[in-house]
């Protein structure tokens, strides 16, 4: 056979090879079919354990984990054979999709399957990934966020399958941490979801991570600082009227230096469309700054047309009504943020009962 048929023969068989290839995925996929004594829908047992943390990224409302899952779901026909273990080809198996994950799951330990005597089959899988959440930031950096992962059967209605949690598998390691955060607890439920696309509900389990952010890092190297430099800008107030020169430089040191200070801690702050707390602070504290530079070119206004000691009862006044209004503004702002601009998602009891049937 001439070298020119050869190729042109193997590339017209590479079509043919790929579509049996993909035929044999399918058939593994496929190739075990529902139980047929098994009660329809049937109820699976979902727990989930947290192994460890890698990351949370605020500005890509993201996180990083790695955990264990189990499900547990009975056949009958396979009750009074003893414990033991069987390969996955062998026995159906809800495939699982991971819903709201960025990339592949990096799945382990899915080869077999545990099978007690009473039917019960167990699946145990170690899992790895990188998981979308929404975040509220408003609070920052005093924020507590729930971070859902969420699972759902691939392919599966709740007329075949539904979720149940399973309590005693719902956890963490006490090894698990995040060195920004504290994790407050872990948390399971189940759901439904409709897909109106596909003209069917599936069955949701909603695991979710608890934390809390640790802010000490926010209160000792941002907003202290920041006090501080509007607390520094008052010694203007003490400063003789008719020295302008020395107050106005004064003043707009510090607001170049608040500038400057903001600039630099960009990188620790979220990109997001709303104001947080400490984005908030940061207007206010220029405002104040720009606030006090008007007040001292009214003193030296008043100055030069009523005279000496009308700008100093000007200046008196500017010496307790700037911190008395910093104070109740601060007041007012950490009210709105830290208490009225709470998380909306609202908390969810570990225990719950056994998956009903959504229609």
């Amino acid at each position: 056979m001439r070298p020119g048929l050869f190729v042109w023969a193997v590339l017209m068989a590479m079509p043919t090879v790929a579509a049996q290839g993909a035929a044999d995925d399918l058939s593994t996929f496929t190739k075990v079919p529902f139980p047929p004594d098994a009660a329809r829908p049937m109820e699976i047992s979902v727990g989930m354990i947290l192994v460890d943390f890698a990351r949370i990224n605020a500005r890509e409302e993201s996180f990083d984990i790695s955990g264990y899952l189990s499900l547990s779901w009975k056949v009958p026909s396979l009750a009074g054979k003893g414990r033991r273990r069987m390969l996955r080809d062998d026995l159906w198996a809800p495939n699982i999709d991971f819903v709201n994950a960025l990339e592949p799951v990096r799945l382990q330990n899915e080869v077999a399957f545990h099978v007690e005597d009473d039917g019960t089959v167990e699946e145990r899988i170690r899992f790895s990934g990188r998981f979308a959440t929404l975040l509220n930031l408003r609070r920052f950096p005093f924020d507590e966020q729930h971070l859902d992962v969420l699972i759902e059967p691939f392919e599966r209605s709740v007329d075949d399958v539904v979720f149940r949690v399973e309590p005693k598998r719902v956890g963490r390691y006490e090894t698990a941490f995040l060195s920004d955060w504290d994790i407050l607890g872990v948390r399971a439920r189940v759901s439904t979801n409709r897909q109106s696309t596909l003209d069917e509900t599936r069955p949701r389990f909603v695991w979710t991570i608890d934390v809390k952010r640790k802010s000490t890092f926010y209160l000792w190297r941002v907003l202290t600082p920041l006090i501080l430099l509007v607390v520094a800008s008052w010694g203007i107030y003490w400063v003789d009227p008719a020295q302008l020169q020395p107050q106005i430089s004064t003043a707009v040191a510090i607001l170049l230096s608040i500038v400057v200070f903001n600039m630099t801690i960009d990188f620790a702050l979220p990109k997001v469309a709303y104001l947080t707390f400490i984005d908030s602070h940061a207007l206010l504290s220029y405002f104040f700054m720009l606030s006090s530079i008007e007040i001292v070119i009214r003193i030296h206004h008043r100055l030069n047309v009523r005279g000496i000691e009308a700008a100093r009862r000007l200046q008196r006044r500017a010496r307790v009504l700037f911190p008395v209004a910093y104070v109740l503004a601060f007041a007012i702002e950490a009210t709105f943020f830290l208490a009225m601009a709470g998380h909306e998602k609202a908390a969810e009891p570990v225990a719950l009962p056994p998956a009903v049937r959504v229609r």
